[in-house]
């Protein structure tokens, strides 16, 4: 059954890259607990997006996320996650595409890999796009959690579709 506003957030392996090294040192990625992303927070928001550079996830939903963060923070949110079932590479190369890289503080969004679909699975969030040639991927969806990693809101478009998880709607709910 899938998540619901009220249930625990999972504590799952998530993947990013490390910083930049000085010496030119090609990164890496590295696992950060999902839990270590909302403790001591108020309140965060985590985007799951099917697909990384696809048309709605690069023009529409996650931009609607950098364009209203700051609005976000003043409604007592600390940060935005954006997750999809790619790798950390391609996550980093998004972020860098949408120009999320030269971070908007004091607010950060921060794009994570779930390449191995632990949150997609711990969610009970998988999107089969088999149909049109992408495989297994996780469905569309806007979460705010807590501090204590307690789900307080939840919008899904099941269809992959961006209809509920639009960033206005997340702000227009806090």
């Amino acid at each position: 059954m899938p998540s619901q506003v009220g249930d625990l957030f999972p504590n799952v392996d998530l993947w990013v890259l490390e910083p930049a090294h000085s010496d030119n040192k090609p990164r890496q990625p590295v696992s950060v607990r999902s839990w270590q992303l909302v403790k001591g927070k108020r309140r965060v928001i985590f985007v799951g997006i099917p697909g990384p550079f696809t048309p709605g996830c690069s023009k529409s939903h996650v931009p609607g996320f950098i364009e209203t963060a700051l609005r976000l923070q003043a409604k007592g949110i600390d940060d935005i996650y954006v997750i999809s079932t790619a790798d950390a590479f391609v996550m980093d190369a998004f972020a860098r595409t949408l120009g999320t890289d030269k971070q908007r503080q004091p607010l950060a969004i921060t794009f994570l890999a779930d390449g191995n679909h632990a949150l997609t699975k711990a969610l009970d969030m998988e999107l089969d796009g088999s149909a049109r040639g992408m495989g297994m991927r996780m469905q569309r969806f806007a979460m705010v959690v807590n501090g204590d990693g307690v789900i307080e809101d939840l919008l899904v478009d099941p269809s992959g579709h961006i209809k509920f998880s639009r960033a206005e709607n997340v702000l227009s709910r806090l």
